[in-house]
């Protein structure tokens, strides 16, 4: 993975005018916790998770139940047990626990990648009214941006123009310059409630299936991936599958709710409307 990566150093805090709020020395942050944080495009994370593994793409899951599931073709694929990472619009989740349903946050998200330097470890986030941007520095002299502001005031507009409209602090313009439009995702931000239970049986849930959250805090690929090292530890400590399943969901739960719980705080501090996020208002701890 790393040879896939580059190496996070610093993120910035700004507001709308480029004033700094705050700022994060990643590289020791990374040395307290014994790793360095990398940034890594989601397409080769999942070529360097696949290594190895056999796939089957294109194979959506209708149905299922304890012994397996049913693809959309018809296909059965019977199983010893059925974890759903699944995320947002998980099937599973409808197993484990029926009608549950994503909230939305009522705000949208704008992603590209530009053809741009930002500098090498460089990530960053500004805060306007109600709206923020943010990127970070990727392998091969790219970048990555992101702009989240209310789903009204995005509805039916040019992605590139929407984020533009509002002059933000460098290196924004540029990316924006540099972003091909076949690069732009947009998509509303969804969020989970806490969910009453992880596993049913030989069915559990893993990653945004059981507790997707707002990306304020970028942790939720990172629960995600503590949530398969808990359930890892979980299916070699018993050859028993239900009870390792809910072991699994018992050590996790609080943790991932914390989670979610700070990310929606977060976000609200980070959209605000009517703070004026002049520097010293905002403390951050690493």
């Amino acid at each position: 993975m790393r040879s896939a990566a580059t190496l996070a150093k610093r993120t910035v805090f700004r507001d709308a005018a480029g004033r700094t709020l705050s700022e994060v020395d990643v590289e020791l942050v990374g040395r307290r916790a014994g790793a360095p944080m990398l940034v890594i495009d989601r397409p080769a994370l999942h070529e360097v998770l696949a290594a190895g593994i056999a796939v089957r793409y294109e194979s959506a899951v209708s149905s299922l139940d304890e012994g397996g599931v049913i693809l959309a073709d018809g296909e059965r694929v019977d199983a010893d047990a059925v974890i759903g990472a699944d995320g947002i619009g998980s099937v599973v989740r409808e197993y484990v626990c029926p009608g549950a349903r994503p909230l939305d946050s009522g705000y949208t998200v704008i992603r590209g990648i530009a053809a741009h330097d930002i500098g090498h470890g460089e990530a960053f986030e500004a805060w306007g009214r109600g709206e923020l941007v943010g990127g970070a520095a990727l392998p091969g002299a790219r970048s990555y941006w992101f702009y989240e502001a209310p789903s009204a005031l995005l509805e039916g507009r040019d992605p590139l123009t929407a984020v533009g409209a509002t002059s933000w602090p460098a290196p924004l313009p540029a990316q924006l310059a540099d972003t091909h439009p076949e690069s732009i995702l947009v998509n509303r931000i969804l969020r989970l409630d806490v969910l009453p239970a992880w596993a049913r049986g030989t069915v559990a849930l893993l990653g945004d299936a059981a507790h997707a959250m707002e990306p304020n805090l970028g942790q939720g690929a990172a629960q995600t991936i503590e949530d398969a090292e808990a359930l890892l530890t979980a299916l070699r400590a018993t050859r028993e599958l239900p009870g390792a399943l809910a072991a699994y969901a018992t050590v996790r739960r609080r943790r991932a709710h914390l989670f979610q719980r700070e990310s929606s705080r977060f976000a609200r501090l980070a959209l605000s409307t009517v703070a004026s996020h002049e520097p010293g208002d905002l403390k951050l701890r690493a």
